[in-house]
């Protein structure tokens, strides 16, 4: 019986350890899609918010710049000072400078980069306006674009914060040379990069709260099917307790029953003995 009892609790305690290593491989998988896809949603992001900044660039330069009033916040730029016709006033007398798409994407991702926390930056190694310069990410990144034409995307950090940055190569078009055809440039050539930086925090904080969520569902799992073992090794115990006491039961019966039969044989010997003894006298 003994050895019984070990046995079924090997069993147990085998069924539970595979149990507990399905339920921890299946959250440790949940956990990394989660966060695969944290990856995947800001990379989405990130081309989106470049796809509508390269569509304000392109609405901006298929007007040869846009002319808006002159502010504090938007003074005549002194990089376009060869451009004709920079600053123009009015018939009504507005004076009114040149944002070419340059110089309007830049105020467009500061704004946006303001409200959504998305950092935008339009860049190059041959620099129009110096505030434009690259930093050591977008040098590296430019360096590998002349060559390949592709984007580069990858998660770095900026700042001590983990982001997901995404830069796309400007080709020279013909609506670009209004403004750079001095510096060299000619139509298809890699002029710079348009990049974008997206904090990855709240992706991460949203898979901590999906895994966080998934740990605990999993947990209830565990309970439930832990549950189910101990029953079935509750009841194994039971079905051998019971096969064991039938077992001891058949043996007294089959004990008493040669007592009987040896008793039986004794008594039935002595009676033949003495009539034996009858018949000799």
């Amino acid at each position: 019986m003994s050895y019984r009892i070990k046995f079924i609790n090997k069993i147990f305690w085998f069924i539970i350890f595979l149990w507990t290593i399905l339920i921890l491989t299946s959250i440790i998988m949940t956990v990394l899609k989660n966060y695969n896809y944290a990856d995947t949603a800001a990379l989405l992001e990130a081309k989106t918010s470049l796809k509508k900044d390269l569509a304000y660039r392109k609405w901006n330069a298929s007007h040869g710049g846009i002319y808006v009033p002159i502010t504090k916040k938007t003074p005549p730029s002194p990089y376009l000072k060869h451009i004709p016709h920079q600053n123009i006033t009015t018939t009504y007398g507005a004076q009114l400078t040149l944002m070419n798409p340059a110089y309007m994407l830049s105020q467009v991702m500061q704004e946006y980069g303001k409200i959504y926390g998305i950092k935008g930056h339009i860049t190059s190694k041959v620099l129009l306006n110096p505030a434009n310069k690259p930093d050591e990410w977008e040098v590296n990144a430019l360096n590998i674009m002349t060559q390949t034409r592709k984007p580069i995307h990858e998660k770095t950090m900026i700042d001590k914060e983990m982001h997901y940055r995404y830069i796309q190569p400007l080709i020279t078009q013909k609506s670009c040379l209004k403004c750079h055809a001095f510096q060299g440039y000619k139509i298809g050539d890699i002029r710079g990069g348009v990049s974008v930086s997206i904090p990855m925090k709240s992706y991460y904080d949203s898979s901590l709260e999906q895994s966080t969520i998934t740990f605990a569902f999993a947990l209830l799992i565990w309970v439930f099917g832990a549950s189910l073992i101990i029953f079935g090794r509750k009841k194994a115990k039971e079905i051998l307790y019971e096969k064991i006491k039938s077992y001891e039961q058949n043996i007294y019966s089959l004990i008493t029953m040669i007592e009987k039969r040896d008793r039986f044989t004794a008594g039935h010997a002595q009676r033949v003995a003495h009539y034996a003894t009858l018949i000799a006298k």
